[in-house]
């Protein structure tokens, strides 16, 4: 009896073990993906945002984006023939898709640009998406007057549209509206509207609302050669300099910066977003007005196997953020105790934080590593 009760000991041990263990290595690995808490609190505020933050939009100047420029051409000049319609940008969070959407108002149209900005956490309700326009044009009305009361030719740019929709019974009241609005003004005014490709991917296949729209651009991954044209030019417009093994940034061999941005193309598969989130990350030290970059290294995220992990990753990624409300509506069959067992067993392992207004976001600093186990698990 001795011998059995040992036995079972080992066995409840070895069960629960497993748990305890992706805690702890998720944990680490979110830990060494991310930036030193302390160190990034030494780090500049405005060096930080201009790495964190969206560029300035150039007139003339959009490096690594020669393909996706000339099929915005090609659709603003269908536009502007009034065949209706509007443009789509889509592309993985962080890829420049609304700088690239300010680029093409700026460059291709000439009409006044008014941008409609989804609330913080999102909303599916057509009083929110009015308040929107009412914001960017600072009138009053319903929105059609709204777009009435603008000069014909104006140009309004909807970011986010992930964050106008929901995967839940009415989640598409918005949709329904803004296709509405394509049809009845796409002749006279031009919408850009730009979408996490995902999301996308996921309401094109409800109803025809794909059909709006003259033509979809999908945001490539970059080159090593943007990348780091891209990462130095913005670094190079800030005072501090920094040194990469042993060396100031002056003394740098071309052999040698190719080595370091080849990796951080590499891994963060094209996406400038995410290797700015990378250059963050991989500063060992910052003195002097100067810091010092180590090579980023590419990890292995621990397997997630728990399938309700995933999904509610995934749903947070097709949504950007999610409050418990909608997180409810959304898991129309889950209780309340489940969704807080689910959620606050993501956020022990460090995979999703709590956002401003209790909003939950994934950690952007796994972003690609994620990415990759929801296609391998055929999700995305």
């Amino acid at each position: 009896t001795s011998t059995q009760d040992e036995l079972d000991s080992v066995e409840r041990e070895s069960a629960a073990t497993p748990r305890e263990n992706i805690y702890a290595r998720l944990r680490s690995f979110v830990e060494e993906v991310s930036p030193v808490e302390e160190l990034e609190k030494l780090i500049p505020y405005y060096y930080r945002q201009l790495c964190l933050g969206r560029p300035s939009v150039s007139r003339s100047f959009l490096p690594g984006r020669d393909r996706e420029m000339e099929q915005a051409r090609d659709a603003a000049r269908r536009m502007k023939n009034k065949t209706g319609g509007a443009m789509m940008v889509l592309g993985e969070p962080l890829t420049g898709k609304t700088t690239f959407c300010e680029h093409t108002a700026e460059y291709l149209f000439e009409g006044k640009v008014y941008r409609i900005n989804p609330p913080l956490n999102g909303s599916i309700q057509l009083k929110d998406f009015t308040h929107a326009f009412k914001q960017a044009v600072q009138g009053s009305g319903k929105i059609e007057q709204l777009i009435e009361s603008t000069i014909h030719g104006s140009v309004f740019i909807l970011n986010d549209l992930e964050r106008w929709w929901e995967r839940s019974p009415k989640g598409i009241t918005v949709l329904d509206k803004l296709a509405n609005l394509i049809d009845n003004y796409g002749d006279e005014y031009y919408f850009i509207i730009n979408c996490n490709i995902h999301t996308f991917n996921l309401i094109s296949r409800m109803g025809n609302f794909s059909e709006r729209f003259i033509t979809s651009i999908r945001l490539a991954p970059m080159s090593r050669e943007n990348i780091q044209r891209i990462l130095l030019s913005r670094h190079y417009s800030s005072s501090l300099k920094f040194t990469y093994k042993g060396q100031d940034e002056s003394l740098l061999s071309n052999r040698k910066l190719n080595r370091l941005f080849r990796r951080y193309a590499d891994i963060s598969s094209g996406n400038i977003g995410y290797a700015f989130l990378m250059w963050l990350a991989n500063i060992e030290s910052f003195k002097q007005e100067s810091l010092t970059i180590k090579e980023p290294k590419y990890l292995d995220m621990p397997t997630l196997h728990d399938p309700d992990w995933l999904m509610m990753m995934y749903q947070i990624l097709i949504h950007q953020r999610l409050t418990r409300e909608q997180i409810k509506r959304i898991y129309r069959t889950k209780s309340f105790l489940e969704i807080e067992s689910l959620l606050e067993r993501l956020l022990r392992a460090g995979l999703i934080r709590i956002h401003q207004n209790n909003a939950y976001t994934l950690s952007p600093y796994i972003y690609p590593y994620l990415v990759r186990q929801l296609s391998e698990n055929k999700l995305i």
